[in-house]
């Protein structure tokens, strides 16, 4: 139970980083949010995800630029949503059988929904694979690796104490690897 806790605890770190700012993220750097039009990372209008929305997120990822002016090819592998957008994400991304070449979905198969429980609302994300654009990061103390739990024999109760420490930080590394939409 006490890992799960610190599991959940460092989830809503990251959360927190995402969702500051009216889901627009922190203040980077360069004094811009996250998500900013500055940085290219927003859409400018509302709309829940679908092939429009979509297609425009994907857009101005792969247009992205690196920091000596290079296509940096940002390619969206997941799609972050709250559980109040979990069935019209799938829906969106969803592989079937179209009767034309014109109905086809071009990104079944190729991005991942992700529902995050402590999302609320109909904002949405698109990340590129953190192992390429890392978007978000978190750490811990070398000597500390994730949770360490102490016990020691009760004095004051019978039976034995526990306690469990986490040295845990979050921050945002860069933005070029994300995208976001108010959602409708």
């Amino acid at each position: 139970m006490m890992g799960r806790a610190s599991a959940e605890t460092e989830a809503s770190l990251l959360v927190a980083l995402l969702t500051a700012n009216s889901g627009l993220g922190p203040v980077m750097d360069d004094g811009i949010e996250l998500f900013d039009a500055l940085h290219g990372n927003v859409a400018g209008s509302g709309g829940a995800p679908g092939s429009t929305t979509l297609s425009a997120g994907v857009e101005a990822m792969r247009t992205q630029k690196g920091l000596s002016g290079e296509p940096i090819n940002a390619v969206p592998v997941y799609l972050l949503v709250s559980p109040a957008k979990e069935f019209v994400a799938r829906q969106a991304v969803a592989s079937f059988y179209p009767a034309t070449s014109a109905t086809t979905n071009p990104l079944a198969g190729s991005v991942t929904v992700l529902v995050e429980p402590r999302l609320t609302g109909t904002r949405w994300y698109l990340f590129a694979d953190p192992a390429v654009l890392p978007i978000l990061e978190y750490s811990y103390l070398s000597s500390a690796p994730g949770p360490q739990m102490q016990s020691r024999e009760g004095f004051e109760v019978l039976g034995i104490e526990f306690r469990v420490v986490l040295d845990y930080g979050a921050g945002v590394l860069d933005y070029r690897g994300a995208y976001t939409n108010a959602g409708a």
